[in-house]
């Protein structure tokens, strides 16, 4: 279905899924193709009988900002903008962490 599609979505799909990014089974994650992004987001809807979309949805009123500062103080912290968003347009922030993680298995360099 994707080669069938015009080259000017084709195009916009392409342009889209460079600000997107995928995610393996093991949580790896990885850019997508725009082939890819277009088979992710119609792969249920053509599945339950709905039509493909064709073309990539459009991001609208969502500000980045520009930098951020975390203070961290035992089991709290807190995350301030640097810039008051202009117009949240009824868009809120959503702030996802996850507890500490280790950097995984380590030798000693205490070997003898």
């Amino acid at each position: 279905m994707w080669k069938t599609i015009p080259n000017d979505n084709i195009l916009a799909w392409n342009k889209l899924a460079l600000s997107q990014q995928g995610r393996s089974v093991l949580g790896t994650g990885a850019k997508i193709s725009g082939a890819n992004l277009f088979t992710r987001l119609n792969y249920r809807i053509v599945a339950c009988g709905g039509q493909p979309v064709l073309v990539p949805p459009t991001l609208l009123g969502v500000e980045n900002p520009s930098t951020a500062t975390i203070v961290c103080q035992g089991d709290t912290f807190t995350f301030k903008l640097d810039q008051a968003l202009a117009d949240n347009g009824g868009i809120f922030l959503v702030i996802e962490a996850t507890e500490g993680q280790s950097n995984g298995v380590s030798q000693s360099s205490d070997l003898t």
